[in-house]
């Protein structure tokens, strides 16, 4: 009787907590007692310690689909949100004010006296430098908001650590047969799991070890070894997150996948590569500088009409000492008027259109010097953006 007890209130333990995160059913295993009444051996059914139907190389399983799934799951949303910043249609952002500034060049060679037309030329150049501007800001207020889920993320993996130990603790002290303990513990790794990449050693004693990548200790029994995140560079020059052991250890390259490893390839080489970082000048400051620097020197090659005739000035003026930033401090030349564009090429021979004409074939990339890796201007922003 007593043991069948035991059987049911391990039925209502289970139908109680069928909705439990991280529990699975539990068992009774009942054995048959020997029967002999010479003996004195009366029989009956006596049962053994309650089991868990947990299937650990299955659970093993769950935390690599976890790992995977935390880290695609997470970079996809990062990635949307980084490409609804580009429009790629190419009727509207950068795409379409590179087409309007070399179209109004283009404009303007076939009037190159009409004020109207370098009025234009002037406005153009602007809307595509504030597209530059606010593109810029839009990515890094990205790369800002990324540095704060990297920091949340880090903190939800140590608190999640710091509940591992306790519940090392509680099966030490005995409650390595408790279901909910079980329930908790396996929960707990599911959601470390779905953060960073993990492996997990169940000790001969029922406690759980957790290796951080599959080599640095994280949770060993009663211990729990804290991670913390730092995030140094300047505004000018950023610099990649890492994530440090309490003991200044750098774990960043053990960390490859879940939302961890996601977040950080965003911040350390997505972003860095679109607007600049430790090793990369940024695409988009390099696009700007490019495009600026060969508009500049063709109209520095060039003069203005009138007699006599003047040495053109720059359209694009910007701040070199800030590379990481370039895109960023873009701008018009603010002394720079329409009858100051410089688009007559002196020759031999003259042309009164000749600057305005190469700088709307800019757009055509025909030259090596009007590319930027191989490409032109527009093709390498589709490549690359």
């Amino acid at each position: 009787m007593q043991t069948f007890q035991k059987g049911l209130e391990v039925a209502q333990n289970n139908v109680a907590n069928a909705n439990t995160p991280g529990y699975l059913k539990q068992r009774l295993d009942l054995r048959a007692l020997p029967f002999d009444s010479a003996q004195g051996l009366v029989g009956g059914v006596d049962s053994r310690p309650s089991t868990t139907t947990r299937n650990w190389f299955l659970e093993q399983s769950v935390h690599t689909h976890s790992e995977a799934f935390g880290y695609h799951d997470r970079k996809a949303g990062l990635m949307s949100a980084i490409e609804a910043n580009f429009d790629v249609t190419g009727q509207g952002g950068l795409s379409a004010s590179l087409n309007a500034l070399f179209s109004g060049f283009a404009s303007l060679s076939a009037s190159p006296n009409d004020p109207a037309l370098r009025n234009q030329v002037l406005a153009g150049a602007g809307r595509l430098t504030a597209e530059f501007r606010s593109l810029y800001g839009r990515l890094e207020q990205i790369r800002r908001e990324v540095g704060g889920e990297l920091s949340g993320a880090v903190g939800n993996i140590n608190q999640l650590g710091s509940k591992l130990t306790e519940l090392n603790r509680r099966i030490m002290a005995g409650a390595q047969q408790d279901a909910a303990v079980d329930a908790e513990v396996h929960h707990t790794l599911e959601e470390l799991s779905r953060l960073a990449p993990i492996q997990t050693l169940r000790q001969n004693h029922g406690t759980f070890t957790v290796l951080l990548g599959g080599r640095e200790p994280f949770v060993t029994g009663p211990h729990f070894h804290a991670l913390r995140l730092e995030k140094a560079g300047t505004q000018d020059a950023p610099a990649d997150a890492r994530v440090l052991t309490a003991e200044g250890g750098d774990v960043t390259g053990l960390i490859h996948s879940g939302e961890l490893g996601a977040l950080l390839e965003v911040h350390n080489t997505v972003l860095p590569r679109l607007i600049g970082g430790d090793n990369h000048a940024g695409d988009l400051n390099r696009l700007a500088q490019s495009v600026a620097d060969r508009v500049n020197q063709l109209l520095a090659s060039g003069q203005t009409a009138g007699s006599p005739p003047v040495a053109g000035e720059p359209l694009f003026v910007y701040d070199a000492a800030r590379p990481n930033r370039l895109a960023a401090t873009l701008q018009v030349n603010e002394s720079l008027s329409g009858s100051q564009l410089a688009i007559a090429d002196p020759g031999p021979p003259p042309v009164a259109n000749g600057i305005a004409l190469r700088i709307a074939n800019l757009a055509k990339g025909t030259q090596d010097a009007d590319r930027i890796d191989g490409k032109s201007y527009q093709d390498f922003f589709a490549a690359t953006f």
